[in-house]
């Protein structure tokens, strides 16, 4: 399988030139460009956070996953000519159906994560209603669901109106964290769903084939 090599390599060397194509040009406004705004619940200090759009490490990621994919599809298509069998990680990686993937984020503009810590635990009926009260000031939302008692502790999750987006909350009462998200843009939920699970499946396969893995107990000597 020769050719596979060169495939993979052609797909990295993509990718390489994609994350130096994203480097602002030379004399480009300096400055931090405000993320979308997330309105933690009074009490909790963010520790985490992670913000990315089309203008960074997103529109890289949207550019490099259809250019892996389209990898993939030419290694297996010479692994069937060859009637070859691939190696057991890219064939689990194939498996993760990236072209799907893509699809899904494709008019997702950005994503804003934070994690909060408190310092003492909430009332979680007062969490949700300062949650929802915080993100009327955002925007306009409808309510998906929400819910008590759930990891232990509250969860939530609103859509924009006109599909622009979506945002979501977990809190952990043991922990006493909460993890908040937001998505600027459409996507599929059910497809991401399932490609989600589908994902999570390779994932615990993965483990099973990768070198230095096995499926046997160890025992004590």
């Amino acid at each position: 399988m020769k050719k596979s090599t060169i495939i993979i390599a052609a797909a990295i060397l993509l990718a390489s030139s994609i994350c130096y194509g994203a480097v602002p040009p030379p004399g480009e406004a300096a400055g931090l460009i405000p993320p979308p705004a997330i309105n933690i619940p009074y009490g909790g200090t963010i520790i985490v956070e992670v913000n990315i759009s089309d203008d960074n490490i997103l529109g890289i990621i949207k550019q490099t996953i259809p250019a892996v994919a389209a990898a993939l599809d030419e290694v297996q298509k010479e692994s069937d000519q060859e009637n070859a069998e691939l190696p057991g990680q890219i064939s689990l990686i194939s498996n993760l159906q990236l072209k799907t993937l893509g699809e899904v984020i494709d008019s997702i503009k950005g994503v804003r994560l934070v994690v909060a810590k408190y310092n003492k635990n909430v009332v979680l009926s007062d969490l949700i209603h300062n949650f929802e009260k915080g993100l009327a000031k955002v925007g306009t939302y409808s309510k998906v669901a929400s819910g008590l008692d759930i990891l232990p502790g509250a969860a939530g999750l609103y859509a924009e109106a006109g599909n622009a987006g979506y945002v979501g909350f977990a809190y952990d009462s043991h922990e006493r964290m909460l993890y908040a998200v937001r998505v600027i843009g459409s996507m599929d939920v059910s497809k991401l769903a399932a490609w989600t699970i589908r994902a999570m499946t390779v994932v615990n396969k993965m483990g099973t084939v990768l070198p230095g893995t096995s499926n046997a107990e160890e025992t004590d000597n």
